[in-house]
Order: C-alpha cells, then sequence, then structure tokens
C-alpha cells in the first residue's frame, strides 16, 4: 500500500471513530463480520456504483461476484442488463443507417429483457 493510501486509510478510520461508526455498538459489530465477507460487500458496492453508471465491465464482474456468493438472480440480473444494452446498441446501429424496421426489431428484443 503506498504511503498516500496509508495516510487515507488513517483519516478514514480517524472520522469513522468520531461519527456514530466509532461506537461501541458498532465497533462490536465490524468486530464479528470477517474481513473477507467485508471486502465483499465494498468491492460490490464499488460495482454497482459503476454498472449505475453504464459500465459494462462493472456488470460483467459484479455477475461474477454474485455467482461466487450463489446468488444467481443477481447474476442474471446483471446479464440481462448487459444484453439489453448491448441489443439497444445494434439498434441504434441499424437506425444510423436508416434501417427504421432493422432497428425497432432490435429494440423489441432489448424491451423483452
Amino acid at each position: 500500500m503506498s504511503e498516500s493510501s496509508n495516510g487515507a486509510a488513517a483519516d478514514m478510520s480517524e472520522l469513522v471513530e468520531r461519527s456514530s461508526l466509532g461506537t461501541r455498538g458498532a465497533r462490536q459489530l465490524r468486530a464479528r463480520v470477517p474481513a473477507e465477507h467485508a471486502e465483499l460487500v465494498r468491492k460490490i458496492s464499488e460495482l454497482l456504483e459503476l454498472a449505475d453508471g453504464g459500465s459494462i465491465t462493472a456488470l460483467l464482474d459484479l455477475a461474477d461476484l454474485y455467482r461466487k456468493v450463489d446468488n444467481d438472480s443477481k447474476a442474471e440480473e446483471c446479464y440481462r442488463q448487459v444484453a439489453s444494452y448491448s441489443l439497444t446498441k445494434v439498434s441504434e446501429i441499424h437506425e444510423g443507417l436508416g434501417d427504421v424496421a432493422g432497428a425497432k426489431q432490435w429494440k423489441a428484443r432489448a424491451d423483452t429483457l
């Protein structure tokens, strides 16, 4: 970890301790949660934010994480969003080429997901 990363982590730890997250009950709860679980939740949170911004890569990474924790329905939803985005892009290409019928067909496929 870089020196600036260590400094940022220390600053964050200090802020947490001064907030309601620094209470005895909050500290006890964090102590009971395995570090691996907390890291997974952080990673999912980061990927959700990126996916909300339209990142296909984030959606695919998120699907992989969901599959690792046996949440296949969430993984399937991520794949569905990727497929819908891709079909919508194909529709836009057809529209740009002047193929209105083709664009409607691809858009209709995207809308079924």
